[in-house]
């Protein structure tokens, strides 16, 4: 909807069109026929109406009967944030993941289309974010997504802009399930037509085991940074955490780490195979000097060197 035209998504027959102030008592505007000209199954239903009303209300109607009914009302103030999650449960893979929509909302629920301001998303509980974050509404919403740990449990996110006064914080939890540890991949017998037009059977698959090699860590490596400015805050380059294990146990002493575009942090934790790790540290105030930190991961050491012009 824009100023004083209305345009109606629908597969039903005909549109009935009505408007209300206040949301209260609806008068009849019309009772609108598909748009001509265009080349599809349903075309949109167009419409002109006032400008000053604030709520309408379009019913599908097929064979004459009212099959459907949507009530729309003309956004006002900004209100409120709503977050929602496309699956309340996922499973505790390391992999799996669902959508998180955030949208700023006035009184009525209606989505406030015209806002770009900033947004901050934080996460607790069993589960990593994963997107740019802080990151903007574009026309009043967005979104951002949330993977599974390997630890089963419940998670919160949680959503603020800084930049808009009276509104609050929104929330919405989920959880995520264990995987049974003698999971196993059943796969029923299945005839199949061969291109000679004989009959094949194949086995009837009970379960998968994999025996993996012991991890050497050769992908555990953090460039060296060179020709920092004295005292300046260096950012090492990404590094993919990768190798045979799910997750791994990391540490590290005189420098702070960040998986993806969460926030930078010095307490130990966890990651996960595929997660991007960055590494950074306050260079040597003094030029053609060294400045050495440690990462650890599942035990194996490894250091970040910053080294000053």
């Amino acid at each position: 909807m824009k100023d004083d035209k209305v345009v109606i998504f629908s597969n039903a027959e005909k549109v009935r069109l009505s408007e209300s102030v206040g949301g209260k008592e609806f008068k009849e505007v019309g009772m609108l026929e598909p748009d001509k000209g265009f080349a599809l199954n349903h075309p949109p239903f167009h419409a002109s109406v006032s400008k000053w009303t604030s709520c309408y209300k379009a019913e599908g109607l097929v064979g004459g009967k009212v099959v459907s009914s949507h009530v729309y009302h003309r956004q006002s103030e900004p209100a409120a944030l709503k977050l929602s999650v496309d699956h309340s449960e996922i499973t505790a893979d390391g992999g799996d993941m669902t959508r998180v929509l955030l949208q700023l909302v006035d009184k009525n629920g209606t989505v406030i289309v015209n806002n770009y301001e900033p947004v901050n998303f934080s996460i607790e509980g069993a589960g990593l974010l994963v997107g740019e974050n802080p990151t903007q509404l574009m026309a009043g919403q967005c979104i951002i997504l949330v993977r599974s740990t390997f630890e089963p449990g419940k998670m919160t996110i949680s959503a603020e802009m800084p930049g808009m006064e009276g509104i609050g914080k929104a929330s919405v939890s989920l959880k995520s399930v264990a995987v049974a540890a003698n999971a196993h991949v059943d796969m029923p017998k299945t005839t199949v037509k061969a291109p000679t037009g004989k009959t094949v059977m194949p086995t009837n698959l009970k379960q998968i085991q994999v025996n993996l090699s012991p991890d050497d860590f050769g992908w555990f490596v953090i460039p060296a940074a060179e020709n920092a400015e004295p005292g300046q805050l260096v950012e090492s380059k990404p590094m993919l955490v990768s190798g045979q294990r799910q997750t791994s146990k990391l540490t590290v002493q005189g420098c702070e780490y960040r998986i993806y575009s969460s926030a930078w942090s010095s307490a130990p934790t966890e990651v996960t195979r595929g997660d991007a790790l960055f590494f950074r540290m306050k260079a040597n105030p003094a030029a053609g000097q060294t400045a050495t930190a440690e990462v650890t991961i599942q035990g194996v050491k490894r250091t970040f060197t910053v080294t000053t012009k």
